[in-house]
């Protein structure tokens, strides 16, 4: 009797697997039929049968289960049906799903399952990197960085790749959806993983320098000078990592340190017009501290000497410049009104005093009319800059009045009233 018992228990579980094999084989022919057909019925038969497979003890563990299932939802995912669409499914991940238990399955890593698994997983990390750049075009950065993430984490742990391009996007992703801290995570992985190198300097740049932008959103100057100085140790002559540190000088107030980086800029690119104008604007700073510092004369001198020469390249280099003929132009006109200011001081009517004072007044005009041809060439070329123009007009109107050209001054100022 016990035998007996035993035999209808053997039968009864041999049974349920056959029962459950036979969903294997339905998917199967479902699939083939929807081949042959294209009727989007027999796709969605073929769903039901695999997934009842993919869920039951006796064939879950099976990586013919999870290939078949992987090549029904590859259908899936290209079946344009409105039906299929409306399931609200993810047939990519399920897609992933199905190839990823195919290799945990799979005890032969030489079979067929195994092989044409690993291929998909590549097809699959390609595919959420498309997702990832489509996401990126339409500014869901979000769900960007997932779909790039899903490509770096199915390169590393299952195919042993390192998908630097998928890093680098990641980093991207999360930095435009204000995930900063992940973004570092990407941007230093990325750093690390040498991203870029093939695709020359510029591109290897990148990381680096976003990186330098977060810590300077976050107003970490710490970082973001260490990040500074270890890609300007990596790429010594980029030029936009010298001009970020450059400018991270002369916004944080350190003039001199942002001269040396000029100047080394200026050898790298020695026929760089802004350069030169920049430089010219940091000598002009320095000749006047904002802080209330007054130099001596000797000192001003010097530094409002080296700022002219570096504006006057500038607009050597090009002579239609407009932003550096007014800052050469400005230079001259604020050393006359510093010039003036010195000469009403000589207060006295003495007979010398007075020759004292016309000669001290005759250079500040010398610095006014050198002024004129910068400022007036400046007019002659325009600015789209309302204010830059009313600062330019009364520049010219002051010029001409103090040189006595009634007329001139007339007609510059209707064209400050017109502004």
């Amino acid at each position: 009797m016990k035998k007996v018992i035993l035999a209808i228990a053997c039968f009864a579980c041999f049974s349920s697997a056959i029962a459950q094999n036979k969903n294997v084989v339905s998917a199967i022919n479902y699939l083939r039929d929807y081949s042959s057909a294209k009727n989007t019925d027999d796709l969605l038969e073929a769903k039901k049968y695999i997934d009842e497979a993919a869920l039951n003890e006796e064939t879950k563990g099976k990586p013919k289960t999870w290939a078949k299932r992987a090549e029904v939802y590859a259908a899936l995912m290209t079946c344009k049906d409105e039906k299929i669409k409306n399931l609200g499914i993810n047939f990519l991940d399920e897609l992933f799903n199905s190839y990823k238990q195919v290799i945990a399955t799979s005890t032969d890593k030489k079979s067929d399952f195994y092989l044409t698994a690993q291929d998909g997983l590549r097809m699959c990390a390609g595919n959420f990197f498309n997702a990832g750049g489509d996401s990126y075009k339409n500014q869901e950065y979000a769900n960007a960085l997932l779909n790039f993430e899903k490509s770096v984490s199915i390169n590393k742990d299952l195919i042993l790749k390192t998908d630097t391009l998928g890093i680098y996007y990641s980093g991207l992703s999360a930095d435009k959806a204000g995930n900063f801290e992940k973004a570092k995570q990407y941007y230093i992985e990325a750093i690390n993983n040498k991203y870029g190198t093939g695709y020359g300097e510029a591109e290897m740049v990148r990381p680096y320098y976003f990186l330098a932008q977060i810590c300077k959103k976050e107003n970490n100057d710490v970082e973001y000078l260490n990040t500074l100085k270890s890609s300007r140790a990596a790429f010594p002559n980029n030029k936009d990592l010298l001009t970020e540190e450059m400018n991270y000088y002369i916004l944080s107030g350190k003039l001199t340190d942002a001269l040396k980086s000029m100047d080394e800029a200026i050898a790298k690119e020695p026929n760089n017009k802004t350069t030169y104008m920049n430089k010219g604007i940091l000598y002009d700073n320095l000749a006047n501290p904002k802080e209330g510092k007054k130099l001596d004369e000797k000192q001003f001198e010097e530094y409002w000497t080296k700022a002219v020469e570096s504006t006057a390249k500038a607009v050597e280099l090009d002579a239609n410049y407009f932003d550096a003929l007014f800052q050469l132009g400005a230079l001259y006109y604020n050393k006359g009104v510093r010039q003036t200011e010195f000469a009403n001081t000589i207060t006295g009517m003495s007979a010398n005093e007075v020759k004292r004072y016309d000669a001290e007044t005759k250079k500040a005009e010398a610095l006014f009319r050198q002024a004129l041809p910068h400022f007036e060439k400046c007019d002659a070329i325009g600015n789209a800059d309302k204010q830059v123009l009313k600062d330019l007009y009364a520049s010219l109107k002051q010029i001409y009045t103090f040189i006595e050209q009634p007329e001139k001054a007339k007609a510059i100022k209707a064209k400050l009233e017109a502004l």
